[in-house]
Formats: structure tokens, C-alpha cells, sequence
């Protein structure tokens, strides 16, 4: 999915909110694509997002995301190891997560 910076909304202020905002945008446009990880195992969701009680009685987000990199991620160094993150999703950004 392409992204411009001025996508973001100006609120997010935080590499954390940052994440959840990627996550949950990510979940919202590729949330039932089901990814078979490992040959002998159940295919997973590419995205999984919980809300959930903790030990301390406080709530957490749990964020777990499948996605594809180039084979030349462990050859070629001369870009950032995130830049061989290809896209998995070609859809457009909606309304609602461009919006503070």
C-alpha cells in the first residue's frame, strides 16, 4: 500500500502510535488474507490485533503482522533492512485513518 508522509495524521506523535496507526490501517485493508507461514501448519491471519486486560488490571494492544521481504535482504546492505519490505496490500488509504 503506498503511503506519503502527509498521510499521517498530524496527531500521531509517538513511534508507538505510529505502530498501532500502521497496524490497524494494515488489518483494516488485509485483515482476512491468511498467510500459510510454515508447510505443516494452519495458514494465519496476515494481521492480528487484540485489545487485552494485563496482570496490573491496565489494557495493551498485541499487534502481530506477516509480511513479505525481498530474498536480498540478507545480501544487500546497501539500503535499510525495512526499504525490502515489499507491499502487500494495493489498495488506497481510507478516509478515516487520514484524519486526526
Amino acid at each position: 500500500m503506498q503511503l506519503a508522509l502527509n498521510q499521517i495524521p498530524s496527531n500521531i506523535d509517538t513511534v508507538e502510535k505510529l505502530v498501532v496507526w500502521a497496524v490497524m490501517l494494515l488489518d483494516n485493508q488485509i485483515g482476512t488474507l491468511q498467510i500459510k507461514e510454515e508447510e505443516n501448519l494452519l495458514p494465519v491471519y496476515a494481521t492480528q490485533v487484540q485489545i487485552v486486560r494485563v496482570a496490573d488490571e491496565s489494557r495493551r494492544i498485541i499487534c502481530r503482522v506477516s509480511l513479505p521481504i525481498d530474498e536480498a535482504y540478507s545480501t544487500n546492505n546497501t539500503v535499510k533492512f525495512w526499504q525490502h519490505t515489499r507491499a502487500i496490500a494495493n489498495t488506497t488509504i481510507p478516509t478515516g485513518f487520514l484524519s486526526n
